[in-house]
């Protein structure tokens, strides 16, 4: 691994405190910075929890391709068979929302419900509350922004839909499933929604931006879009499976890497501070992932970030480079977490 400092480029992201791993083949390196609370005086590591925010989608995609390879769901499922009746998403001109459609972005559902949803006690987590019922009844007056599959539209709402219907398909919530199929074969012992008492105390305080503190709150239907709370030590271990491993789940992971739509020009992030994207080759979307393709690099990752906390994870196939950033600060990451890929890859 060439010779690289996760300092350079997170010490100037003004977070309380974080916990960066980045590895290449067998070598690694562990950077852990700050404070895990603002007030106090305890240190972060590698075993300290954080919210990864939207990086929850690239489990409940590798729970959608077991589901599906035990015969349990399928990627061509329409969302309506795992629907009441009376909520079923509307298609155009017949055409249903599948699974895939969920998982890709593409179902032309909206990003989030709409605010007529959002309750009191809410407070600074928007839809925090928001129910299955709630889904059912928001489903049942909405309208797709675009035909089932024809266009990549980022949607919250999508995933938590995705995740919502594999517990159908199961019978087992989407916390048991995340246990049994992913993090029980896997090692992942500190990956969940929910947290004992002994992780609890591990879990890292989360603020703004501006170092204001954030209360956290469990999410309910949207948890299969954001809910997952891990650590530096289990994303890693992640990667590299979905990277190497030999047993089936980490094939299954690699398979989620493969580009199914091609992302537009406008949905491509622009990367800042001196590096851009001009040998890009192509962008897609896979499941759960997002690809970029450049020059002999595959760049496959994901971002988070939820009211008190930051995630990046991302890979790059061909020198068998991870990164992990975590941080207990809202923020923008994808740029400095694509950065640093850039950097070490380079």
């Amino acid at each position: 691994m060439r010779s690289f400092r996760v300092g350079s480029i997170l010490d100037s992201y003004g977070a309380v405190g974080y916990s960066a791993t980045v590895f290449q083949g067998r070598e690694s390196s562990k950077r852990n910075h700050g404070l895990t609370e603002k007030e106090g005086s305890a240190h972060p590591d590698s075993r300290s929890i954080y919210e990864i925010g939207s990086v929850t989608k690239v489990f409940t995609a590798l729970l959608l391709r077991d589901l599906e390879t035990q015969g349990i769901a399928r990627l061509s499922d329409p969302a309506n068979h795992y629907l009441p009746p009376e909520s079923g998403i509307p298609g155009p001109h017949g055409k249903q929302v599948t699974l895939l459609h969920l998982a890709t972005h593409t179902s032309g559902l909206p990003s989030m419900p709409s605010k007529e949803f959002i309750r009191p006690d809410d407070g600074q987590h928007p839809f925090s509350c928001f129910s299955t019922e709630d889904a059912h009844r928001f489903l049942r007056n909405a309208k797709l922004g675009t035909s089932p599959g024809s266009k990549f539209s980022y949607s919250n709402l999508g995933y938590a839909l995705l995740g919502r219907c594999l517990e159908v398909a199961s019978g087992e919530s989407y916390d048991q499933l995340l246990k049994s199929r992913i993090c029980g074969p896997l090692g992942l012992g500190d990956t969940s929604i929910d947290l004992d008492e002994e992780q609890r105390r591990r879990f890292c305080h989360g603020y703004s931006m501006r170092r204001a503190p954030k209360t956290h709150r469990r999410l309910e239907f949207m948890a299969p879009a954001g809910g997952i709370r891990s650590t530096a030590n289990d994303l890693t271990i992640f990667l590299r499976r979905a990277l190497s491993g030999k047993d089936s789940l980490s094939r299954l992971a690699r398979g989620c890497m493969r580009i199914r739509k091609k992302l537009p020009d406008e949905s491509i992030p622009k990367i800042q501070s001196g590096l851009d994207l001009e040998d890009l080759r192509e962008a897609g979307i896979g499941l759960g992932w997002l690809v970029y393709e450049l020059g002999s690099r595959t760049l496959v990752w994901h971002s988070g970030g939820t009211r008190g906390f930051s995630c990046f994870v991302g890979l790059e196939q061909h020198t068998q480079t991870g990164i992990v950033f975590l941080t207990n600060t809202n923020g923008e990451i994808t740029n400095a977490g694509l950065r640093a890929l850039l950097k070490v890859t380079h």
